[in-house]
């Protein structure tokens, strides 16, 4: 009984740690695609600036 109670714990720690895991992922991902949308502009204002020489 004793290990089956251990299990289940176990269990739900590791499903605590994924779904932090998985939310810092995410986290992640939303950060990248704002810095490669901000790249895009950076990069777009830049070759506006080339063409204006």
């Amino acid at each position: 009984m004793k290990d089956l109670q251990e299990k289940q714990k176990q269990k739900l720690e590791m499903q605590k740690e994924m779904n932090h895991l998985k939310d810092n992922l995410i986290v992640k991902k939303q950060n990248l695609e704002v810095a490669d949308c901000d790249c895009y502009i950076f990069r777009s204002l830049c070759n506006e600036k080339d063409a204006e020489i």
